[in-house]
């Protein structure tokens, strides 16, 4: 019987990495068969979150003992020389593979919004270092960049939109995709396009208020080199500003032609949305999403949303939400017990 193409895909995220883990040296690949029974989580969509949103423990805030690298790279896209900060795991080995996760700020941030190599935010990074040392999720490289170009944080929105757009349309996978994974061990054997199509259900992209409308942006754009999609806290703005609530169904319809377009089914794509009651961005989302339910051939049980309560439009709550949304999303290969 034909399994669930996105299922399978995902599931050999699982065996591969804990083999790699186990035995020094061997390289995962995503090709590695994987047993039906060893299917991933995420094959339970409608099921992933049932646990207790209460405020993350304070001391996911705190650091690790075994605490992830972050360093500073720079890259030319069309127009400038710009920023990115890198988060490598603990026990980081160029020959073991990797998920890879593009984290986008909002308004008015940076990239070290989610990581900077001075670790001045450092809840973030710290939460991800613990959940990695206690093998609730495997280890992760994550990418933070800017859409802004010139440094102009503080541009009007119609501006971001502009910036955010060039990103999207453009640098992201002409100039920052190959720069990172050129370097550093994803499961794309090269940067060209037929392996960063082979390996897009080891990629994601999340982001947070406008890091959340570029997320529905690279969705639109590529999805066929990226198969995770994590916004937090923001709309589609594709058919206009606020399109999520002014124009739910119409957005909802785009972002399902976007998948049959591609060839694809709800099988190959996951939508992980998270917002709070108290974010002044919840109706937009809430809209958008459940516009997006009632298209059930395109978005069925891999299409979550979660609603905080009291959760805010604040980076403190970003970084809550992250805390439940990796662990639903990349959950460690069980032990292995003699």
């Amino acid at each position: 019987m034909k399994r669930r193409l996105f299922r399978r895909a995902l599931a050999s995220l699982m065996l591969p990495l804990l083999c790699s883990l186990l035995l020094p040296g061997l390289s995962a690949r995503a090709t590695d068969p994987v047993p039906e029974e060893d299917l991933d989580a995420l094959s339970r969509g409608a099921e992933m979150g049932r646990y207790d949103l209460s405020a993350m423990p304070e001391r996911y805030k705190l650091p690790a003992t075994e605490r992830g690298r972050i360093i500073s790279l720079t890259y030319d896209n069309a127009w400038e020389e710009t920023l990115c900060y890198v988060y490598l795991p603990y026990g980081y080995h160029p020959d073991n593979r990797y998920d890879i996760v593009y984290l986008m700020h909002g308004g008015g941030g940076n990239p070290g919004s989610f990581l900077n190599d001075a670790r001045q935010n450092q809840m973030f990074a710290n939460m991800v270092d613990h959940l990695i040392e206690e093998g609730t999720i495997r280890p992760l490289i994550l990418v933070a960049p800017t859409f802004y170009r010139f440094g102009h944080t503080g541009r009007s929105l119609q501006d971001s939109w502009d910036d955010l757009n060039a990103f999207s349309q453009g640098e992201f996978l002409d100039d920052l995709v190959p720069f990172v994974e050129g370097r550093f061990s994803t499961y794309a054997e090269t940067t060209d396009e037929a392996s960063l199509r082979a390996s897009r259900t080891h990629r994601a992209f999340s982001g947070f208020s406008l890091g959340a409308v570029t997320t529905w942006e690279i969705f639109i754009n590529h999805m066929d080199i990226v198969a995770i999609y994590l916004p937090i806290s923001g709309d589609s703005w594709h058919l206009g500003r606020g399109a999520g609530a002014q124009r739910p169904g119409e957005t909802a319809q785009l972002l399902a032609d976007t998948v049959t377009d591609a060839g694809l089914t709800a099988d190959d794509v996951l939508v992980y949305g998270f917002t709070g009651t108290k974010d002044g961005m919840e109706y937009q989302m809430s809209s958008q999403i459940n516009a997006m339910r009632g298209i059930g051939d395109i978005f069925g049980d891999n299409l979550i949303y979660r609603v905080r309560e009291d959760a805010q439009h604040l980076l403190v709550d970003m970084d809550e939400h992250l805390f439940y949304m990796f662990q639903d999303v990349f959950p460690a290969p069980p032990k292995m017990h003699p």
